[in-house]
């Protein structure tokens, strides 16, 4: 209430502090307008400037200012940062972040990170419900999946400050594995300092095969009955989804092709396209592609020599589904935060790049470093990893060979660093998994309120933590944070060893 009556009053500045381990910090605070100060006369000067040591040492005292700010800068803030934008809260009013803890969150028990994190504006609920979900009762699980025997969990890490498109997100991450919390968590406060990510994705769209096997002097007239019809099928495909169709999306292009010979037989293969809008649309699109199979057989079995139904079948190759993310490093962001000088860091971050670019084996080894953020966030938010993984290295191997989905460069205007991640992200906003509390719960916590926010948050952990390891990997080398998580791991685990 104190700060919120100053704000309404006054101005909010920022202010750098200076602290070990971290090279800075970004404050907020509150003063009272500059116009006072150039109304008064000297004696009202220096009493209005009595006012504000006040007032600036009060805020030092409970931690949000440093004396290492300096007072002669007009208390503007510094031209190289962005203002910090709102902490989004989806049903709340927005907060700024605090910033004023005195422990670092990794260094806090988890019930002082969940303190802090409810203290920083996270519904307590929000937070319970997607840290200890209920557990569903063994006849609920058995109806869940296949040969039920109970239920298995994994740890819930946070990503605790994600500048995505100009906005702060919190990330939530599942994982067993502490150094991919531990580099993203790192890594994301260099992009703070430096802007955030900017993430442009495409407009979602699934494909779904339909495959059948028809006699090869029978080919000819098949596709003249099918490619003539090609609205019809469209048409089709729509009213097996009026919804999807109502809300801007469904089928909306069909083509038609063939494959293999063998034994007088030819494959033709059809493809049809569909506008998923929020969903990743699985079932949608099957429904579809099945719907005008069977229509095919109903229609061509007897007329077509050769006729035999294959199968129809939504493809995860991704390719209407891509994702982009960049950030831009300069000079600045990486003096304050890396130990080597920036030309040389971006030096050896360009050269890590190109060996994943020339050497396939380790491309693969610098995708998986990016797929351990990305699944880690989006076990939370129930999303399908399988379909994620099978788009990424697909897409990797589009040229023939595994290529890296990111890479680093010198950027030409800054003499900074940039990074550029694409890659296809098959995931879904709306669907059957939101039903879980604790999947609503993650998305609430994550402050995402649609498909391209999804989207965003997380191609932008994926960058963060392919850039948290090559860091790893060009300085200190990856053994020395890694191990030391690992041995605390192991300890925790077993007494013994």
């Amino acid at each position: 209430m104190f700060q919120k009556s100053l704000t309404a009053c006054g101005s909010v500045c920022d202010m750098r502090l200076f602290d070990k381990g971290v090279r800075h910090e970004t404050r907020r605070f509150v003063i009272a307008p500059s116009f006072v100060c150039r109304a008064c006369d000297f004696w009202g000067w220096l009493g209005t400037s009595q006012l504000f040591l006040s007032v600036y040492f009060l805020f030092y005292w409970v931690g949000e200012v440093s004396p290492c700010a300096s007072m002669c800068s007009g208390l503007r803030p510094c031209a190289h940062t962005p203002r910090p934008p709102l902490l989004r809260h989806p049903g709340r009013l927005p907060v700024y972040e605090s910033r004023f803890m005195t422990q670092k969150f990794y260094e806090m028990t988890p019930a002082q990170r969940r303190e802090s994190l409810i203290h920083q504006g996270v519904d307590a609920h929000t937070l319970t419900a997607m840290a200890e979900p209920e557990s569903p009762s063994l006849p609920t699980l058995d109806v869940m999946s296949e040969n039920v025997v109970g239920a298995w969990q994994a740890p819930l890490g946070i990503l605790t400050r994600c500048l995505v498109n100009r906005r702060v997100h919190r990330v939530a991450m599942s994982t067993e594995e502490p150094s991919v919390v531990a580099a993203a968590n790192r890594a994301a406060r260099l992009f703070d300092d430096a802007g955030g990510v900017v993430v442009r994705i495409d407009e979602p769209v699934t494909c779904a095969q339909i495959m059948v096997a028809v006699h090869t002097d029978a080919v000819g007239e098949f596709l003249r009955q099918i490619e003539t019809r090609r609205d019809q099928w469209i048409a089709l495909a729509n009213a097996c989804d009026p919804a999807l169709v109502r809300a801007g999306g469904g089928a909306f292009d069909f083509d038609v092709t063939t494959r293999t010979e063998e034994h007088d037989e030819t494959l033709v293969v059809a493809r049809l396209f569909v506008h998923t809008k929020d969903a990743m649309g699985a079932n949608a699109v099957n429904t579809m592609a099945e719907k005008i199979l069977h229509t095919w057989t109903e229609r061509c079995a007897l007329s077509i020599d050769g006729f035999d139904p294959g199968m129809a079948i939504l493809t995860n190759d991704g390719a209407g589904r891509l994702v982009t993310a960049e950030i831009v490093l300069p000079p600045g962001t990486l003096r304050r935060f890396v130990a080597v000088e920036p030309d040389v860091f971006v030096r050896k971050m360009a050269r890590a790049s190109r060996f994943a670019e020339c050497d396939p084996q380790r491309a693969v080894t610098h995708n998986k470093g990016i797929m351990n953020g990305i699944i880690a966030a989006a076990i939370p938010l129930g999303q399908d990893t399988r379909a994620i993984e099978a788009a990424a290295y697909h897409y990797a191997c589009r040229d023939g060979h595994h290529a890296p989905l990111a890479v680093w460069a010198k950027d030409p205007s800054s003499g900074g660093l940039r990074g550029r991640l694409c890659m296809p992200l098959c995931v879904g906003f709306i669907g059957a998994f939101r039903a879980s509390r604790a999947v609503e719960a993650a998305f609430r916590f994550d402050g995402i309120d649609d498909y391209p926010t999804l989207c965003a948050l997380l191609a932008a952990t994926g960058l963060a933590q392919n850039f948290g390891a090559l860091w790893a990997l060009v300085t200190s080398g990856i053994q020395e944070g890694h191990m030391k998580l690992h041995r605390r791991k192991c300890g925790e685990a077993d007494p013994l060893n």
